[in-house]
């Protein structure tokens, strides 16, 4: 009689390995993306100044926080630009969480600087005027230093906009008019650079006479809206993506020569990966100024409107990849930072709302510029103090999606507040290519904790982490 030969326990765990991650797979392949229910944010102080930067948090003393807009990555790293020395006009650039901050560049006296900008590499980039040029700071390894690339008559750099992928669309002035570019930050000479459209005046063959300031998702989708005509005009968005394909009109006013949905749009525009944008307009059909995101295919879908009670404050909207947009409201005189993707709406900050700094309890009185908001859901935002002076702070999105919520889109590491396909397939490759440091979340049993070792236990209760979320509510 044969005798079957016992396995080994190493065999043992490398089959019930294989069977928990084909199950894993199959749970990947099923899985859908969500949208994050409402529910209270954090709000964190992550810098403060008085009007006269005599007292200070986080911020040296003679700082002040300017009117301006402040910048956010995934990990809550948050970058603006502030007032060093309000005597000689001396700008500089802030970065900061909620342990530490520093100023990482000082412009000389007269020297201005365009609002900075951060990816989840911990990169910053802004502008510098008059001299011109582009600066990046690497907040991980501490260099700063101007970028070393060359763009025959380019010599203005306005409103640059960085994605996590380096490449950063920038608004650039060519013999005293603008073109939208986009280039990438690792090329330093001008064969890297991209022109993506130019105004009439500088090249007679462009169909636009005016180029306003860009947007750049998180893997470098550009938008951009651009006004054709000269005495009779109309606003047109456009998408280029990221790759390389043919840009993509979007959307448009009716006073188009291909007349569009919208009798207005407003500057400022926000785009995602897949090419939806967002921007305030009125939209023809219904004479509504609101929030609206466009797609690709031009399908509109409406965030918010105005109402009689409630206007959509002239200040630019952001998204992320979740379809999650932050805007600015004013409801007489209460001002109001909102984040809604058409289903859930959540006031982050409102006029009179207590919040409490290194001071003590105060109130809001005010808002600076425009809000921002990262794949996670945090809005980081300016803001006036009843105390005096200014803040900015991080509203931390909630996250309830447990310890297997450990990617957001792309996959990249790093929480989103949803549970997605993204999540495991992050946990799968970690474990498969042996990554503690993310598949090692569990001993014998499985018990959570890490035991030194990747078997069936870590992705069993990735499993059973993963799926007791989802069924508990977490999209």
């Amino acid at each position: 009689m044969h005798t079957p030969h016992a396995l080994s326990a190493t065999a043992v765990r490398a089959t019930r390995a294989n069977s928990a991650l084909q199950t894993l797979a199959v749970i990947a392949l099923v899985t859908l993306t969500g949208t994050a229910a409402s529910a209270q944010y954090t709000t964190i102080l992550i810098c403060r100044a008085s009007a006269t930067g005599s007292s200070t948090f986080r911020l040296p003393i003679s700082t002040t926080i300017l009117d301006a807009t402040p910048d956010v990555n995934d990990t809550g790293l948050v970058t603006a630009r502030v007032s060093t020395d309000s005597t000689n006009f001396r700008q500089g650039i802030f970065v900061g969480n909620e342990t530490g901050s520093a100023i990482v560049y000082n412009g000389g006296n007269d020297v201005t600087l365009t609002d900075p900008t951060i990816n989840n590499s911990g990169l910053i980039v802004y502008g510098a005027a008059p001299a011109g040029g582009l600066r990046a700071y690497n907040s991980v390894t501490t260099i700063d230093g101007p970028l070393t690339f060359g763009v025959p008559g380019t010599f203005g750099y306005e409103s640059p906009r960085l994605s996590n992928t380096g490449r950063i669309a920038y608004r650039g002035r060519e013999n005293g008019q603008f073109a939208q570019r986009t280039f990438d930050l690792h090329t330093v000479n001008p064969a890297g650079t991209v022109r993506l459209v130019r105004e009439v005046a500088a090249d007679a063959t462009s169909p636009f006479n005016f180029v306003f300031n860009p947007a750049i998702s998180p893997l470098g989708t550009a938008a951009i809206k651009l006004q054709r005509g000269s005495l009779i005009t109309a606003d047109e968005v456009w998408v280029y993506p990221a790759s390389g394909s043919a840009p993509v009109r979007v959307a448009a006013e009716t006073g188009a020569a291909n007349p569009g949905l919208f009798t207005g749009i407003d500057n400022g525009v926000s785009v995602t990966d897949d090419g939806r944008v967002v921007f305030l307009g009125t939209l023809a059909s219904t004479v509504s100024r609101g929030v609206y995101i466009v797609t690709l295919a031009g399908d509109v879908q409406t965030i918010a409107v105005q109402s009689p009670s409630q206007t959509i404050a002239f200040f630019n909207p952001d998204i992320n990849n979740r379809g999650q947009v932050v805007f600015r409201t004013q409801a007489g005189s209460t001002q109001s930072i909102i984040v809604s993707n058409a289903t859930t709406t959540t006031t982050i900050a409102s006029i009179g709302q207590s919040i409490t700094t290194d001071l003590g309890p105060t109130t809001f009185t005010g808002f600076l510029q425009n809000p921002r908001i990262n794949e996670r859901g945090d809005v980081v935002f300016g803001a006036t103090l009843a105390a005096g002076g200014r803040g900015i702070f991080l509203a931390r999105a909630p996250l309830a999606c447990g310890p297997s919520d450990i990617a957001s889109a792309g996959p990249t590491a790093g929480p989103d507040g949803e549970l997605t396909a993204d999540d495991i397939i992050l946990f799968i490759n970690a474990f498969t290519s042996g990554n503690p440091a993310i598949a090692d979340v569990a001993g014998p049993g499985p018990v959570a904790g890490p035991d030194g070792e990747l078997t069936a236990d870590d992705i069993i209760l990735f499993i059973n982490r993963f799926t007791q979320n989802s069924v508990a509510g977490c999209p």
